[in-house]
């Protein structure tokens, strides 16, 4: 049976969890065996380090002091694949 996975990125200020990650949940877990994981974050914490330059260029703003980038991509990358193995 499918089953369906759903993120929130606890700190996002642009796509904040109770109306976007919880609406989708919500919705989906009626219907397919769902499950809702969050994980520490912030809007931008996806994206791969980038250059101090390009961040100034394109207005990004820097992760908060007791933010790790590195760490953060790593659990989640780690916490999609345990998604897609079905753990």
């Amino acid at each position: 049976m499918t089953s369906l996975t759903v993120f929130a990125i606890e700190g996002d200020e642009i796509a904040i969890p109770k109306f976007h990650a919880r609406p989708l949940y919500d919705v989906i877990s009626r219907e397919t065996p769902s499950d809702y994981q969050t994980i520490p974050g912030h809007h931008y914490a996806f994206m791969a380090p980038l250059p101090k330059w390009l961040m100034e260029e394109e207005n990004i703003p820097e992760d908060p002091e007791d933010f790790d980038r590195l760490a953060f991509l790593a659990e989640i990358n780690a916490k999609i694949i345990a998604a897609f193995m079905g753990r």
